[in-house]
């Protein structure tokens, strides 16, 4: 495993879309007595479930689509309310 920790940072998507909770405070780190974010020493592991060769460029397609699809721009309007 990599030896971070989802704790207060959550999980990073490989493709974020717009979302209606986007410009909300949440989650665990809004609290006044959290423990800190840690690492420990990452373990080698093997992962070939979801091996994206391409992910960068599955990326790049998802942000140019979301920029040009007006139901997302209208979701992340409306969220910044």
């Amino acid at each position: 495993m990599t030896g971070g920790s989802y704790h207060l940072q959550g999980v990073v998507p490989d493709v974020a879309l717009p979302a209606a909770n986007r410009y909300l405070v949440l989650g665990e780190k809004q609290y006044d007595f959290t423990l800190p974010w840690s690492e420990i020493e990452p373990v080698p592991f093997g992962q070939n479930v979801y091996n994206l060769k391409n992910l960068k460029e599955i990326q790049s397609l998802s942000a140019e689509r979301v920029k040009q699809n007006h139901v997302f721009s209208e979701i992340d309007r409306y969220a910044a309310f």
